[in-house]
């Protein structure tokens, strides 16, 4: 006698197993896929933040240094400003005191033996007369007006004739007659060193009065 067994039951019970087992599987690896999806999401997320965040700071920073130049722009056009009044206001006070310090620096070297009776400021220059006991009075003081002073340079000599003293004795002292001019140095030279123009021009020669 041969003994039949139905396997249909036991088959369908596994493929029922199989199938379930293969719908937890994918259930599983969906939920990993989203869970992983969403992990990467917020991490982006949170970069874009970051960067965004980082972009605003950099372009308040960026305002901040505008508003500083700008500042800066500002003040330095109010220095230049101030120079500007400060250079007037000591071109004008140069001015003010300028015949002061003319006869200051004319005299400070002035020989002796030299009277000066007329001192006249053109264009030109400074225009000079005077007397003098001797010619090399004279030009050793036209040296010294631009060796020695910031003021003038480039002296030359007008006339210079022989005459006599206005002294009330009845002996005439000879003296020279002269007449020099002199170039005037600007406010913006004058605080340096003028070089030398070398010696005056030879002495003319004396007429008698």
């Amino acid at each position: 006698m041969v003994m039949e067994f139905n396997l249909l039951p036991y088959r369908e019970a596994r493929r029922m197993r199989q199938r379930a087992q293969f719908f937890r599987f994918l259930v599983l690896s969906c939920a990993v896929g989203l869970f992983g999806a969403f992990v990467v999401a917020v991490v982006f997320d949170s970069l874009l933040v970051q960067q965004r965040d980082s972009n605003d700071l950099s372009k308040a920073e960026i305002k901040i240094l505008d508003v500083k130049i700008k500042q800066a722009a500002t003040l330095q056009k109010d220095i230049a400003e101030l120079k500007k009044r400060k250079q007037a206001l000591d071109d004008l006070q140069f001015e003010r005191f300028l015949p002061v310090h003319l006869m200051n620096a004319l005299t400070a070297h002035l020989p002796d033996g030299i009277l000066l009776t007329k001192v006249l400021q053109s264009p030109e220059g400074i225009s000079i007369s005077g007397d003098a006991l001797s010619s090399d009075s004279v030009f050793e003081w036209m040296t010294q007006l631009t060796q020695k002073s910031d003021f003038f340079s480039k002296p030359e000599l007008l006339e210079m004739r022989l005459g006599n003293s206005d002294g009330g004795s009845s002996l005439k002292t000879p003296i020279f007659r002269f007449g020099l001019r002199v170039k005037l140095q600007t406010t913006a030279t004058a605080t340096t060193t003028s070089t030398s123009p070398g010696p005056p021009k030879a002495p003319l020669k004396p007429v008698v009065e």
